[in-house]
């Protein structure tokens, strides 16, 4: 079974360079337990989405849980989600169906 998760997330704007080095950093790292398939992150205004597919290692490897735990011990140079009261917006779904075209 394969998954999508959606991570967003607001670093403060005096911390975003240095914020992104380190995520950049930890998110490579991550890579090596098997359980992401592909993953992309985009910065759009001052928001940070992380978007993965995971498959049937997640749950073994935990890597999203121990993202999120990373994420918890940089509160300090993210903003609060007022609405929600958190640093961080999660949402997943199960990976029905898809298309992949090739574009090289």
């Amino acid at each position: 079974m394969r998954f999508m998760k959606t991570i967003r997330f607001k670093p403060k704007p005096e911390f975003l360079d240095e914020f992104l080095k380190v995520y950049h950093s930890i998110t490579e790292k991550a890579l090596k337990d098997g359980s992401i398939d592909s993953y992309f992150t985009a910065i759009v205004k001052d928001e940070i989405f992380y978007i993965g597919t995971f498959n049937e290692k997640e749950p073994l490897s935990n890597t999203i849980q121990r993202g999120l735990n990373w994420l918890d011990s940089y509160t300090h140079m993210l903003q609060l989600y007022a609405n929600e009261g958190s640093y961080v917006l999660v949402e997943s779904g199960e990976i029905y169906s898809e298309n992949r075209t090739a574009t090289d």
